[in-house]
């Protein structure tokens, strides 16, 4: 492996698995509105896109993105299989996401359109159908509780070598599965499955539920980092796109998670 992939899995491992234990650390202190909210955020994708652009260029960035609106949003078909499934085992639950979530993706990615526009209204569509059906699970809240350097630890770890593994399969696989595999679930899975061994499915499905609303915010970072890439290189189109999706994250927070 060239040292540039090296660095890719190692920034990937240290940024994504903080950012999803960081995105845990906020559920517990402050409730599953916002945890849920957070974990939808650009983190994984953020990444991988960084370095598809540094060791392909922009227009490999460009064309991805067409894409990637539509595979992102079948993330979600994840959160409702687990929810739905666990009741016949945790194992199962998370198999059953993993596997519909690698259905949707790979009809998505072999015959799914090329076009941003279209993979933004299939989009839309599946955030819709998981808003739907995870909206009926009330929000959580448990009492703020300090974390342990070891257990804040191990989230970084568990979740960092999820992501890592994704990003892997992506370069071993080559370009059309790596655009899939950079919409791997890796901020749902540890999230949902850690929260549901500490504490319960009912708070992490609580948690699920506010996550595809995170995803409109990181649907709104796709769509701006397409349009600015262009025009303003790929440095500053990210960090306005990021300050977007937290612009779209805050609003829909402070407007319309706030009256469920």
């Amino acid at each position: 492996m060239d040292n540039v992939f090296v660095l890719r899995l190692i920034l990937s491992f240290l940024v994504g698995g903080s950012y999803v234990a960081f995105t845990l650390w906020v559920s517990e202190r402050f409730g599953s509105r916002i945890g849920g909210l957070l974990g939808g955020l650009p983190s994984t994708i953020l990444v991988s896109l960084v370095f598809i652009a540094w060791n392909q260029g922009n227009e490999a960035v460009i064309t991805a993105l067409s894409i990637a609106p539509a595979v992102l949003a079948a993330c979600t078909f994840f959160l409702i299989a687990f929810v739905n499934l666990h009741k016949y085992g945790r194992s199962l639950a998370t198999g059953g996401g993993l596997l519909l979530w690698f259905c949707t993706s790979f009809i998505l990615v072999t015959i799914g359109p090329r076009n941003i526009f279209i993979s933004t209204a299939i989009a839309v569509v599946f955030l819709g159908a998981a808003i739907v059906f995870l909206r009926r699970f009330p929000d959580g809240k448990v009492f703020k509780a300090s974390l342990t350097k070891g257990e804040f630890f191990f989230r970084v770890v568990f979740a960092g070598t999820i992501i890592a593994l994704a990003v892997l399969a992506s370069k071993l696989l080559g370009p059309l599965w790596g655009g899939m595999m950079a919409g791997f679930p890796a901020g749902f899975l540890p999230s949902m499955f850690i929260l549901e061994r500490k504490h319960g499915i009912r708070f992490a499905a609580s948690v699920a539920k506010n996550m595809p609303y995170g995803n409109i915010a990181m649907i709104f970072f796709l769509l701006t980092l397409f349009f600015l890439i262009p025009v303003a290189g790929m440095v500053w189109a990210t960090l306005v796109a990021y300050l977007a999706s937290l612009l779209c994250a805050f609003l829909i927070n402070r407007y319309f998670l706030a009256k469920y």
